[in-house]
């Protein structure tokens, strides 16, 4: 069970440039440290032209994650407090539509292969079903440590105030909660790992 104060932290402060849809954001590194415009998070509650949150308190890092989703191969339901109690987790919303997202499908594959440690959960938005699993097959996102849940209705996409994709939620083994948007690339999927293990 996880413990402590959650440190109010963040991935990267950037200034968004787009409206809901594709980011045109590349290659942000992954840091961490305290920024006056992290705020208490709230299902939904970003805004547009603010892409990084953070929480501060271990009860409102848990209610982030009380939801349910369905898996995207079979449909079963994925519950977010199991993802959120069983270790470090990189939830990342990706679309098949998005070139961004299409960009950095091998580097989030290589970022699962060699993480091993840390649960990769992949929210597929902004198209049909086919078109989701036809991103995981030309990416071979297939890692044991990967779970693929379909937003097709945008719930999870609404509950954590997703404006554009891909984005990112991170959660270390402390229960740190920490969101970034814009594609973060090979070094930053690197960095971001390393942030989750306490590494930085």
């Amino acid at each position: 069970m996880r413990s402590g104060r959650i440190a109010t932290a963040v991935i990267c402060a950037l200034t968004l440039g787009a409206s809901a849809g594709c980011a045109d954001l590349r290659g942000e590194v992954a840091g961490s440290g305290d920024e006056e415009s992290t705020r208490d998070w709230e299902p939904g509650n970003a805004e547009s032209g603010q892409n990084v949150t953070a929480v501060s308190t271990l009860e409102e890092s848990a209610e982030a994650f009380r939801f349910s989703a369905p898996e995207l191969f079979t449909g079963a339901t994925v519950s977010g407090t199991d993802l959120y109690t069983s270790g470090p987790v990189v939830l990342t919303f990706v679309s098949p539509n998005c070139p961004i997202s299409v960009d950095e499908g091998p580097d989030l594959a290589d970022a699962a292969e060699y993480g091993s440690d840390i649960t990769y959960v992949f929210v597929h938005t902004g198209g049909e079903r086919e078109e989701y699993l036809q991103y995981v097959e030309d990416n071979d996102l297939y890692q044991q440590n990967s779970i693929h849940i379909d937003d097709s209705d945008l719930a999870l996409w609404d509950r954590f105030g997703v404006k554009i994709q891909p984005s990112s939620v991170l959660v270390d083994s402390e229960g740190t909660i920490r969101f970034t948007t814009g594609g973060l690339e090979h070094q930053g999927l690197s960095e971001a790992a390393d942030l989750l293990r306490g590494n930085t």
